[in-house]
């Protein structure tokens, strides 16, 4: 359809339609998991600090009571996307992911509790160094790494606007309001 159009207009950039395609993930420059280390087109991590501290409250009487509470603190997130493809038995298209709702898959959900004599941390690609413990009100329990990737080499639906306006046919967010941009690992 794309061809036919752009010959009737003798130019190309005219050509915008919703589509849906269904294929396996494929790119040349892949991204490399910051966690997992896995070959892929998209991750998403993040280290979060888990705590337990103390602190001070009124009760029902109004009497100063200590309590203990825990909680997270992230410490690190990192979100990274690239172009890529999506190959079928009829060829090749590329889509661009800015902008899409992605639907990855888990690969690393970890906790790791805290050695008090450490000074960093490392998890696959990722290092922080520890500044302390956070004072006397403050106890580190320990770390959860967690990591979604769209891997490559497996199936994937998009749906999402056809367009050939950077002179090559791709995928991309849509520039209606409220037309759909997805990228998943499911089916549709």
């Amino acid at each position: 359809m794309c061809k036919s159009i752009n010959e009737e207009l003798g130019q190309t950039g005219g050509f915008k339609q919703q589509v849906e395609v269904k294929g396996m993930i494929a790119c040349d420059s892949p991204l490399t998991g910051e966690l997992s280390k896995q070959p892929c087109v998209y991750y998403d991590m993040k280290v979060e600090e888990r705590y337990e501290e103390t602190y001070w409250d009124k009760d029902a009487n109004g009497n100063q009571v200590r309590k203990t509470r825990t909680g997270k603190t992230t410490v690190s997130s990192n979100t990274q996307k690239v172009a890529f493809q999506i190959k079928d038995d009829t060829g090749k298209i590329t889509i661009n992911p800015n902008g899409a709702e992605i639907d990855a898959i888990k690969v690393v959900d970890k906790y790791e509790p805290h050695n008090a004599n450490q000074t960093t941390i490392s998890f696959g690609e990722f290092q922080l160094n520890l500044s302390g413990e956070g004072g006397d009100d403050r106890k580190i329990l320990g770390y959860e790494y967690t990591e979604s990737i769209l891997p490559l080499d497996r199936k994937a639906y998009v749906i999402g606007l056809a367009s050939d306006t950077s002179g090559e046919l791709a995928i991309q967010q849509p520039t209606e309001k409220g037309k759909p941009f997805i990228i998943t690992l499911k089916s549709e």
